[in-house]
């Protein structure tokens, strides 16, 4: 059931239950995931598990797992989350070493849960707490010859360390994965009220990303942190019409930053919501980011 005008309480309601954020800290909340509260660590991981069954992010799977399970046998996702990526590739039989990392000890434990539910877990999968920007301190190996980070250059404030830090724990010739969307383009659609469409979609970036624009400066910064560009593609992910279930999510997850913040009034947060649904109810949704696929060599 879509919302029409006069039941935007129930979707107030929503924006209450969902990454809760008080006015003064609206920073990306994956930035800071081994900061947060039970609650929103909670809501995030929720998040980060719809999401990771949703066909339209998982069809990013198919730009790069054929390369992974071809080419690598010793696979370290940095910024694994609960583990999406890592259970995903162990399910397809990838048959070499499988290593997820992140800083929230939360989402650690959850992906070795997950694991063991899945029926994946094992020697070769291992889940491990670690900060992005010193791996080599808390993974203790350098000679992965595949480095993943689906998702995660963008949430990062210092995507140039990260890069570095990553390049420590690489054999030579290693391969470098990085899937992230170009969220300074990220659009939800309105003819009628286009101009708080765009304030909201701006909103929205805003709030949930610390490096918005970082797949733009990636040819720069892997040449600045000892890797060389092989590749890149970009895939637009949308949604047209009735189709209302990976940019929906988007927007139930992190509108309330966005309030919470007071980038953007809450009253003009709903109407706007309100009247997306009844877009996607009428068969007139759209809402479009590209993202990009970017394979790097170590040298």
């Amino acid at each position: 059931m879509f919302l029409r005008a006069g039941t935007i309480r129930r979707a107030s309601t929503i924006c209450r239950q969902v990454l809760p954020v008080p006015v003064a800290d609206w920073r990306d909340p994956h930035s800071v995931s081994s900061e947060l509260d039970p609650t929103t660590l909670n809501a995030i991981v929720t998040r980060l598990e719809s999401r990771g069954k949703d066909p339209v992010f998982r069809s990013l799977f198919d730009t790069y797992f054929d390369y992974v399970l071809e080419r690598c046998s010793k696979v370290l996702e940095v910024g694994a989350g609960t583990g999406v990526i890592c259970r995903a590739l162990a399910a397809r039989s990838f048959s070499g070493l499988l290593v997820g990392t992140d800083q929230s000890s939360v989402f650690i434990e959850t992906a070795r849960k997950l694991a063991i539910g899945e029926g994946v877990s094992g020697e070769k999968l291992k889940f491990l707490v670690a900060d992005a920007r010193s791996l080599k301190w808390d993974v203790k190996q350098n000679d992965f010859d595949c480095l993943i980070m689906h998702t995660l250059i963008s949430h990062v404030d210092d995507p140039l360390s990260v890069l570095k830090a990553a390049r420590e724990v690489a054999c030579e010739g290693a391969s470098l994965i990085i899937v992230d969307g170009d969220y300074a383009g990220l659009s939800y659609h309105s003819s009628a009220s286009a101009a708080l469409s765009q304030t909201v979609s701006a909103a929205l970036v805003t709030a949930t990303f610390a490096s918005p624009s970082v797949v733009r400066d990636l040819p720069s910064l892997l040449s600045a942190s000892g890797w060389e560009l092989e590749s890149a593609k970009g895939t637009c992910v949308s949604e047209m019409g009735k189709e209302f279930s990976y940019w929906k999510t988007f927007a139930e997850a992190y509108m309330p930053r966005v309030i919470g913040s007071g980038l953007v009034d809450k009253d003009k947060v709903m109407a706007w919501w309100d009247e997306q649904r009844r877009l996607a109810e009428d068969g007139r949704f759209f809402a479009a980011c590209t993202y990009y696929k970017v394979i790097a060599k170590a040298v």
